[in-house]
């Protein structure tokens, strides 16, 4: 997900076919940084927009296609990190993930390949086409009454190299369904990379604990009658184990502990795509 000041505009569309219910979501995020699995892809200003649609069968089974893309909103300078390459504003990166999921009993099962792709100018410090990969990404959720345990295990197809996710969702303030409703939790989320892959783009440097990451969510939901907003605010303090979390800039810059916020703004019909890993 994006890092550091954003700010998210989802809205969605469910649809109740006799024999299920058809679901879509969009979303917008505005941040000054893009941070991903640890590693500070952008550090300038970046607008990140993603759409989801689906087919829902009760909690039975699911299957949906998503897209998500990152555009560089400035020309990024020559000490900054990019995709796009310095002093190219635009789209630097474009991703389309298919899944399928099923819940069986508190277990929250899913599958999904998911395609990235790089537009941005090589010999500028961007990544191109070259970095273009493909992964197959499995998951795993407890839906459990207070403490909801989650892991993903995502690998990459023709080069090899695993990344392995896990975290929790802990509640710490809740308030009554009713809204507005008022949500404060932990988030603890943990990265490891299991045979890392060296390709051309940002990679982990070796095998083992990548990063710890404690985000901390404040979330409001207010009342809609079809359309319900809610006003999030994100804040992250990350502690970077392995080297290639550390680097903030071009010139070797580095932090062994990094924080940053999110701020966002969504309204939803129906239900959203999952988080971005």
């Amino acid at each position: 997900m994006v890092r550091l000041g954003g700010v998210l505009l989802a809205t969605g569309v469910a649809l109740r076919p006799a024999s299920g219910q058809l679901v879509g979501s969009a979303a917008t995020t505005v941040a000054s940084r893009y941070v991903w699995r640890g590693l500070t892809l952008v550090s300038g200003w970046v607008a990140q927009p993603g759409a989801h649609v689906g087919f829902r069968r009760g909690e039975a089974w699911a299957v949906g296609a998503g897209c998500w893309g990152d555009i560089e909103l400035g020309g990024a300078e020559p000490t900054a990190l990019t995709q796009r390459g310095t002093g190219r504003p635009g789209l630097g990166e474009l991703d389309v993930e298919v899944s399928a999921a099923s819940t069986v009993g508190s277990l929250a099962l899913s599958i999904g390949w998911i395609r990235y792709t790089f537009h941005g100018d090589s010999a500028g410090g961007g990544l191109g086409s070259g970095a273009n990969r493909s992964e197959l990404r499995l998951s795993a959720d407890w839906l459990g009454p207070t403490v909801s345990p989650s892991a993903g295990l995502f690998c990459a197809l023709r080069r090899g190299g695993c990344y392995l996710e896990t975290g929790a969702a802990l509640p710490v303030i809740a308030t009554e369904e009713a809204r507005p409703l008022a949500t404060v939790a932990l988030l603890p989320e943990a990265g490891w990379s299991l045979g890392a892959d060296r390709g051309p783009e940002p990679a982990f440097a070796g095998d083992g604990l990548t990063h710890l990451d404690l985000p901390l969510l404040v979330q409001i939901q207010l009342s809609g009658r079809t359309l319900e907003p809610a006003l999030v605010l994100e804040g992250h303090l990350q502690w970077s184990q392995d080297p290639a979390t550390r680097v903030g800039d071009r010139l070797g810059g580095t932090a062994r502990v990094r924080a940053w916020i999110e701020i966002g703004v969504a309204a939803s019909l129906g239900a959203r795509g999952g988080r971005r890993r």
